[in-house]
Parts: C-alpha cells; sequence; structure tokens
C-alpha cells in the first residue's frame, strides 16, 4: 500500500522493519501514533532507516520525538482523570522522506519538512 509521494523502498523498509500495517503508507502517518514505535525500537528502527538509506541520524534527538517504553504509572494513572497532553514532537513518514533528500534527519529537516506539508 504505497502513496505516490513515498519512496517504495521506504514502504518495503517500513514493512521489513516492522510489518505490514493494514492501512496505506502516506506522507502524514505518525511514526509513534500510527506505527507504534517508540522506546528502544525507535532508536533501532531510525538507526536502521540512517543506514538503509545513506542518511546521517547522528544528530536525530530520539528522545524528542518518541516515548519510552517503559511502564509509566504517574502517567497512566494521570491519563485516568485527564486527556494526556504530549510535549513529544511528531515524526512522520514525510519527515523520513525529506530525510532521505537532504541526506540527514534533524530538526532542522523536519521542521523544514512540516512547514512544507502544513501550508
Amino acid at each position: 500500500m504505497i502513496e505516490n509521494d513515498i519512496n517504495p523502498k521506504l514502504c518495503s523498509f517500513i514493512e521489513k522493519e516492522r510489518w505490514k500495517y493494514p492501512f496505506k503508507l502516506t506522507s502524514n502517518i505518525e511514526i509513534e501514533k500510527d506505527l507504534k514505535i517508540n522506546g528502544d525500537d525507535a532508536v533501532e528502527f531510525i538507526i536502521a532507516f540512517g543506514k538503509e538509506f545513506g542518511v546521517d541520524v547522528s544528530k536525530f534527538k530520539a528522545a524528542d520525538y518518541f516515548d519510552s517504553e517503559g511502564l509509566d504509572i504517574i502517567g497512566w494513572l494521570t491519563n485516568l482523570f485527564k486527556e494526556k497532553i504530549s510535549s513529544k514532537k511528531t515524526l512522520t513518514i514525510g519527515d523520513l522522506v525529506a530525510g532521505i533528500k537532504a541526506g540527514r534527519l534533524d530538526d532542522e529537516v523536519i521542521k523544514a519538512s512540516q512547514e512544507i506539508n502544513n501550508r
């Protein structure tokens, strides 16, 4: 399931690293929220992405984009009483595409990608 603006090789990579999703992979799909990639899995995914596509990920700050995998009792209890407010930044498949084009994935590339997509 591939949208025209997504590199077929990127879709294959995502399915190889994770699994085949029951929905179309499009540029606005969020890596954490929609693909359910977080914590150590997210770090491993980004490193593998960098190797696969020759993208420098050395300045990518995973903690800014992904929650940890551990059990967060306080967060869980808080969410019982109010809507969860995430301070995490969003990373999309479109941002990965921008990273491939730029040869690097960092805040500058991601911000520029999201500004273009929000127009």
